[in-house]
């Protein structure tokens, strides 16, 4: 089992763990990536820029309960009982490259702000000058909730990015307050990218069949709430 940097996380809001798949589970992300290339053909798979909506195929669908991420969803959480929020996936390539503003996650979703995303390239990404990759601002966590939309960064003291290139078997695990953005890819090589989102079980939020959650989903241990709600339907937006 690959070292969760505990410490490095709490610090930044972000941490990588290299190769923390065995080659069995590396296969399985190359196949899935072909697979799910495949409903993009059939239409049983819809997009929207860089969204891929709907649930995913195996073997990516069922990727969430692999043993490592589970362990690190655990580590991070600091709890043995974990839901899974959202398992979605991102996608650059010839037909949509450009760039994602620097935004956090949280204010588009819902539940508590304890949550961590672990990406999961799908393909080799470069995250400057190349396909498009996501940059991290680290330590940004630490402001908390703030409003949709682009981020001034400008009115906050100065904080490093990390940006790091990911092979097949990396993965990045962040915290859903961590402000991230990517650049135009000035190579239009396909970055597919899952986003696999856990909190602790005493959490009952949960997204939609678009963005793959289309349940209360327990990973481990034992749900700590009787109290459910889907992200977009328990709601009207204001105008």
């Amino acid at each position: 089992m690959r070292t969760i940097r505990w410490e490095e996380y709490k610090a930044d809001g972000v941490t990588l763990v290299r190769q923390i798949f065995p080659q069995r589970v590396q296969d399985d992300l190359k196949l899935g990536w072909q697979t799910l290339k495949q409903q993009f053909v059939e239409g049983s798979i819809e997009r929207n820029a860089r969204f891929v909506s709907g649930i995913l195929p195996e073997p990516l669908g069922s990727l969430y309960r692999q043993e490592s991420l589970v362990h690190a969803a655990q580590t991070l959480l600091g709890t043995e009982d974990v839901a899974l929020y959202m398992n979605r996936i991102l996608l650059k390539d010839a037909a949509w490259n450009g760039p994602v503003a620097i935004h956090q996650d949280m204010p588009y979703f819902s539940g508590g702000v304890v949550k961590v995303s672990i990406f999961v390239p799908l393909a080799p990404t470069q995250a400057r000058n190349g396909n498009g990759g996501l940059i991290f601002v680290k330590g940004s966590h630490k402001y908390g909730n703030l409003q949709r939309g682009t981020i001034r960064r400008e009115v906050f003291a100065p904080m490093d990015d990390a940006a790091p290139d990911l092979e097949i078997g990396d993965a990045v695990l962040m915290d859903f307050l961590t402000w991230h953005y990517s650049e135009q890819a000035p190579i239009p090589d396909e970055r597919p990218l899952m986003q696999i989102v856990y909190q602790p079980a005493s959490d009952g939020s949960y997204t939609t069949a678009k963005l793959g959650v289309a349940q209360p989903t327990l990973v481990s241990g034992k749900w700590l709430t009787n109290h459910f709600a889907a992200w977009g339907e328990s709601t009207i937006p204001d105008a």
